[in-house]
C-alpha cells in the first residue's frame, strides 16, 4: 500500500486542500502557519537552516496572503537549506494531508530544487524505527518523511511566476508526531507560504470493529484477505507484531497477555485481551 500519493494543483483550489480534506477542517500546524510574524530575522515557531550561498528573509510584496511569506535566494549550486516547524504535531491514526504554497520566481532553478520533508515520531517522540508499519514513507536510510506515491518527494517547479499548492497524503496506522519541514536544493529563487496539516475526517481510516476476531489460548485469531497487513500494537502504540495474511482467518502467538492489545487490519481497527 502506498501511504504517500501527490498532487500539484493550482491556486484557485479553496484553501489550498484538494480531495479528501474538508474546508472547515483545523490546520493542525497552529502556531504563525502564514509566515506572519517574525522576530530577528526569523518566523515565529519555526528553525531556519539557510545552506551556503543563499538567504532566508521575510518578503511583504510577494505572498500568498497576509503579509508574508519566505524568501528563498540559493545562489549556490548544491547544498540543503530547510524551513522546519519547530513543534512536533500530534496525530492520531488516519489520513491527513500536509501542504505549503509555494511560487518559483522565473529566474530560478526549475529541476529538483524544493521539496517537502519530515518525519514520523512514536508517542514518546523518539523517531520511529524501521519495524515501524510506515517505513515505506521513509528514506532507506534515515526514515525520513520523503516519498511520494510518484516516487518524488520534489515540487513541481516548471510553472514559474505563479501560486501553486503541494499537496502530501499520508496515511497514518498509529499514533505519534509528526515533525514536517521543507527544503530546497541547487540554484533556486522562491518564495514559500501557508504550510498546513490537516486530518481528513470524512474518510479516514475506519474505526469499524472487526466483529469476528477473538483470542483464546493466548493466541489471536484475526479474519483478513490474503495481502493484508495485519499490525498489533498495545496501547501506547507500541508496535508488537506486524505480519501479512493469507486469506482467512490468521493466527498470532507470542504476544503479552493480559493487556489491552489493538489490532488493525485494513481499514478496521479491533481491541482484544489475551
Amino acid at each position: 500500500m502506498k501511504l504517500f500519493t501527490k498532487t500539484n494543483v493550482m491556486l484557485a483550489i479553496i484553501a489550498g486542500f484538494s480531495g479528501t480534506a474538508s474546508l472547515s477542517a483545523q490546520n493542525l500546524i497552529t502556531t504563525n502557519p502564514g509566515f506572519e510574524d517574525w522576530a530577528d530575522g526569523k518566523p515565529t515557531g519555526y528553525t531556519l537552516t539557510v545552506a551556503a550561498n543563499s538567504t532566508l528573509t521575510q518578503e511583504s510584496t510577494i505572498k500568498y496572503e497576509g503579509s508574508s511569506s519566505v524568501k528563498i535566494v540559493h545562489s549556490g549550486t548544491s547544498g540543503t537549506g530547510k524551513i522546519v516547524y519547530t513543534t512536533k504535531v500530534p496525530v492520531t491514526a488516519g489520513k491527513y494531508t500536509f501542504s505549503y504554497k509555494y511560487y518559483v520566481d522565473p529566474t530560478s532553478g526549475t529541476s529538483n530544487v524544493i521539496r517537502h520533508w519530515g518525519y514520523m515520531n512514536d508517542p514518546t517522540g523518539a523517531q520511529a524505527l524501521a519495524t515501524d508499519p510506515n517505513k515505506p514513507q521513509y528514506d532507506a536510510v534515515s526514515l525520513q518523511l520523503q516519498y511520494n506515491g510518484d516516487g518524488s518527494a520534489y515540487a513541481d517547479a516548471t510553472n514559474t511566476g505563479e501560486w501553486l499548492t503541494e499537496n502530501v497524503a499520508l496515511d497514518i496506522p498509529l499514533d505519534g508526531t509528526l515533525q514536517l519541514e521543507v527544503r530546497y536544493y541547487k540554484t533556486f529563487v522562491g518564495y514559500v507560504d501557508n504550510f498546513s496539516l490537516v486530518k481528513d475526517n470524512s474518510t479516514g481510516l475506519a474505526t469499524e470493529k472487526i466483529s469476528d476476531i477473538y483470542a483464546s489460548n493466548q493466541k489471536v485469531y484475526v479474519p483478513a484477505n490474503v495481502g493484508e497487513k495485519i499490525i498489533v500494537t498495545n496501547a501506547l502504540g507500541q508496535i508488537l507484531s506486524i505480519s501479512a495474511a493469507h486469506d482467512g482467518v490468521n493466527e498470532l502467538s507470542n504476544l503479552p497477555a493480559k493487556q489491552l492489545l489493538i489490532v488493525k487490519v485494513g481499514n478496521k481497527v479491533a481491541k482484544v485481551i489475551l
